[in-house]
């Protein structure tokens, strides 16, 4: 009997071992470690930069410069488009020689066709006084085309013929007053003699920004010449200025104002603009090779043209 309680109590104390070893984890401490180190748990872990979300992209953003339409300000409404002109109050003044002719000179032709510097120069100095603007056949193109508004007052100085005292004379009063001037070659006489500017003197002129026109080659009657003569004049002095002096040539002006309906045809072809002598100050430019001029004679003063703008 005692020899049975004696294997009762063995088995006993074994399934309690047993219980108790399957109770416990072995694999880890059963107490937190103990460390010298105060820092947090949160301290100890590594640190990292925060990731930020990209960015949404920009629906509003135009997808190209060549389609983006630039939309007025509200309110405002676009600008018109340019509009071309029928015509306009513009005087073509028309000089020939800028010097003192005296009144008792033989040749009554050249005195009719002189204007002093005096008087030259009371006119550019009006026109400064007055703001009434002195304009190029280039800016006339351009208010034809109606991309530069027509000033309220203006006027045209137009040159014929060439002559050295155009140079020597009004060159210096047109640069001592900012203004432009118009001059018309005959391409034939440039240099011929002193009279005529030279090709260096004409160079001068465009380089200050003044403006050439042809005046032909040699100065004939149009209306009585050839085809092919006419288109050699109107053609011929119209390239070699242009490839001369690098430089659009726009404007004919009609030897001693003679044209006829051939003439303008062919003039037609190869310039904007061709100016008479008829006379008369409003441009119609449906009819832009029959432009009309006014002729500064002699003793034409600040009288006469104050009444322009009257």
């Amino acid at each position: 009997m005692n020899q049975l309680w004696t294997i009762i109590g063995l088995l006993t104390l074994c399934l309690g071992g047993c219980y108790y070893v399957g109770s416990r984890d072995f694999t880890r401490p059963t107490t937190a470690p103990t460390t010298t180190d105060d820092r947090s748990l949160a301290d100890l872990l590594p640190t990292t930069a925060p990731i930020e979300a990209p960015e949404s992209p920009d629906t509003t953003a135009a997808i190209s410069p060549t389609l983006s339409i630039e939309e007025p300000p509200p309110g405002q409404a676009l600008p018109p488009a340019p509009q071309p002109l029928t015509s306009a109050y513009l005087p073509i003044l028309m000089f020939h020689h800028i010097e003192d002719v005296p009144a008792d000179h033989p040749d009554a032709i050249y005195r009719g066709l002189a204007y002093s510097p005096e008087r030259f120069r009371t006119l550019l100095q009006y026109c400064a006084d007055t703001g009434v603007e002195v304009l190029t056949f280039t800016q006339l193109q351009q208010i034809r085309e109606g991309t530069l508004p027509l000033p309220e007052r203006a006027v045209i100085l137009s040159f014929d013929d060439g002559y050295a005292n155009n140079y020597t004379n009004a060159f210096p009063l047109l640069e001592e007053y900012g203004f432009k001037g118009n001059f018309n070659i005959i391409t034939d006489k440039i240099g011929e003699s002193d009279f005529y500017m030279s090709e260096d003197q004409i160079a001068d002129l465009v380089a200050a920004g003044h403006q050439l026109c042809s005046h032909t080659q040699t100065h004939p009657d149009l209306t009585q010449l050839s085809a092919n003569a006419l288109r050699r004049e109107l053609g011929d002095s119209r390239r070699w200025l242009s490839e001369r002096y690098q430089t659009p040539i726009n404007c004919l002006v009609y030897p001693a104002g003679e044209f006829n309906d051939t003439v303008v045809e062919v003039a037609a072809a190869d310039y904007v603009f061709a100016r008479t002598t008829r006379p008369g100050k409003t441009l119609d430019f449906t009819t832009p090779h029959t432009l009309p001029t006014v002729r500064m004679f002699p003793e034409t003063g600040l009288q006469s043209i104050q009444r322009w703008w009257d």
